[in-house]
């Protein structure tokens, strides 16, 4: 049974969400903006989940192409474990749309959308690659 995290990269916020086997949770907003400490901040993740695989959301253009993909190859060799980008399109408006189906307030969708955008990518992947 493979354990996977995803990454949903902002240079503001960073969702994190985990799959277990059976199920993809939203864990957690991270609000760092030093790449270092964020990579500090994901291993404590990749310590306490365990995961054989992370999975980074990688748009398709944009400002923010280039640096996630160099995030992920410094968040790869920092902690060892390989890092695999995955192309995604707007899985935080998304995250947003299903908020509002929960019923979620304005306030819990602030907190908590990049955490459920990190959770769609990983939903999306797993029925990409049949782990589902």
């Amino acid at each position: 049974m493979i354990k996977i995290i995803a990454i949903d990269y902002g240079l503001k916020k960073t969702g994190v969400a985990f799959f277990d086997g059976n199920l993809v949770q939203p864990i957690d907003v991270i609000r760092i903006k030093d790449q270092q400490k964020l990579l500090v901040k994901i291993s404590q993740y990749v310590l306490k989940y365990q995961p054989q695989l992370i999975v980074m959301g990688l748009p398709e253009s944009g400002e923010l192409l280039s640096v996630i993909k160099k995030f992920a190859l410094q968040l790869e060799t920092f902690i060892g474990i390989k890092v695999t980008l995955f192309e995604e399109t707007l899985t935080t408006q998304e995250a947003i749309v299903r908020m509002n189906l929960l019923g979620k307030t304005q306030s819990q969708k602030k907190k908590k959308e990049d955490a459920f955008a990190a959770a769609l990518l990983l939903e999306d992947y797993l029925e990409l690659n049949n782990l589902h």
